[in-house]
């Protein structure tokens, strides 16, 4: 059984942060990991119910550049390109 230990803000963000890049679904977890870990892991499984995660190919699309602007402001005029 784990033993509470108080832990700092900057830990606290930091075991957030890990469970957050490194979220498996509930099967996956382990019961020795911190209970922190295992808070933000149980806050995803939450936000995932309201709005699922996108599938994984998507996140491997490239970025579409969006073009250039037409016209760019000048210090008192409008400078079309």
């Amino acid at each position: 059984m784990f033993t509470p230990v108080k832990i700092d803000l900057v830990d606290e963000l930091r075991l957030r942060r890990w469970a957050r890049m490194n979220y498996l679904p509930a099967e996956g977890r382990s019961d020795a990991w911190h209970p922190v870990i295992l808070d933000e892991m149980q806050v995803q499984d939450r936000e995932n119910k309201i709005a699922p995660r996108a599938p994984k190919w998507l996140s491997h699309v490239p970025h579409i550049e969006s073009p250039a602007p037409m016209a760019t402001l000048g210090t008192d005029e409008l400078y079309y390109t």
